[in-house]
């Protein structure tokens, strides 16, 4: 995907997340992010397969800019505030998690999820990714794209956001609950959320 287009992509989210109006690009780029033959942050195939239409004719329809926009910000704020108030070692996500944990960690034993970013997603590894992602087609939602924190001691934001499917976005963040990474990293992305919340305060 080009740059200028993920810089599009993250501009629109999270300014969608601050109440001002989202770009008209934003299912444009999030089209091309998903591509079939690029598959650059490693969907599983039904989520190209359901949007691997021409993007052009989604550009000028807000209304499916913004129903994912806000689904996805949604999550991530509600996904955030249990980092923040939870103790995340004890924290379920899914009613299947250890299941997940096991596949995830039996696909991916020596994985470091402190940093993942686009590197870890695709490449080598992304018949890997797929193949994992299609044990879990029950799971609801599973392929829906979802936002990520790249590092683990930061927050939603866009330089440490990417869009994964939903089902790899909980096996990464169960796994960093599961193994103390997130409680680890607690108090380092308390203060950075914290600073982006006075951040915002002064914007107002």
């Amino acid at each position: 995907m080009p740059q200028h287009e993920i810089r599009i992509f993250h501009t629109a989210v999270f300014a969608s997340s601050r109440g001002r109006p989202c770009s008209r690009n934003l299912h444009h780029a999030f089209c091309n992010l998903f591509m079939a033959d690029e598959f650059s942050t490693l969907a599983a195939a039904d989520i190209a397969g359901q949007i691997n239409d021409d993007p052009s004719n989604y550009i000028n329809d807000p209304t499916i800019e913004f129903a994912w926009v806000n689904k996805a910000v949604e999550r991530a704020n509600i996904h955030m505030n249990l980092l923040l108030k939870c103790d995340t070692t004890k924290l379920t996500l899914h009613n299947r998690q250890r299941e997940i944990y096991d596949k995830f960690r039996e696909a991916f034993p020596g994985m470091n999820i402190e940093n993942v970013g686009e590197a870890e997603l695709k490449g080598v590894t992304k018949q890997k990714w797929f193949e994992f992602c299609e044990q879990f087609k029950d799971v609801e939602d599973y392929n829906m794209g979802s936002l990520f924190r790249m590092s683990v001691e930061g927050v939603y934001n866009e330089a440490n956001t990417i869009i994964v499917p939903k089902i790899i976005h909980m096996a990464l963040e169960i796994s960093r609950n599961l193994e103390g990474i997130n409680e680890k990293s607690k108090s380092k992305y308390t203060q950075e959320y914290e600073r982006s919340q006075r951040e915002d305060a002064n914007r107002c």
